[in-house]
């Protein structure tokens, strides 16, 4: 049975967009570029081998994710300026993490994204990024190692601020 673009999309187009939003940080850039996604996804949809469908779609977003990066640098916000976005622990725990992933190398962070948000396999995400499964392993496992760095380094000066304020 052939796969058809709508079968894809009812397949992919949530996480796609849960890619991009995480990526883009914003919901209507998200929105945008899944669109344009599944626009080329239906156009080249006889250049997709079966079962390799996950792989081809994620290599298309990550082209349109680095086309759209090329044209609209993400802008830089600090943690500090962000207490005033929200001051629950799992705000300012998601927009730590927000800044720790800008802080990764864009290799190292779309890996990352295609991994954990889009959930694909080390050979989907080898044929995404046109490299070996070996090459993706180990730039997920250094980004997890980079991320658990600055994640621990920014929840201990956190916690460091709290105890001077209370004591």
């Amino acid at each position: 049975m052939e796969t058809t673009a709508t079968d894809l999309f009812e397949r992919y187009h949530v996480t796609a967009y849960r890619y991009f939003r995480r990526a883009t940080g914003s919901h209507d850039i998200a929105q945008d570029l899944t669109q344009e996604l599944f626009l080329r996804v239906f156009r080249h949809l006889k250049t997709c081998k079966a079962g390799r469908e996950a792989g081809w779609i994620f290599r298309i977003a990550r082209n349109l994710l680095v086309d759209h990066r090329r044209k609209h640098p993400p802008p830089h916000v600090a943690l500090a300026d962000a207490h005033g976005l929200g001051t629950q622990p799992t705000q300012l725990l998601a927009f730590g993490l927000s800044e720790a992933l800008e802080l990764l190398s864009e290799s190292d962070r779309e890996v990352f994204l295609l991994r954990e948000v889009a959930g694909l396999s080390y050979g989907e995400l080898a044929q995404a990024c046109d490299t070996t499964a070996e090459n993706v392993r180990s730039r997920v496992c250094r980004a997890r190692c980079r991320l658990r760095g600055l994640l621990g380094a920014r929840l201990a000066a956190d916690d460091n601020k709290r105890r001077n304020q209370d004591g």
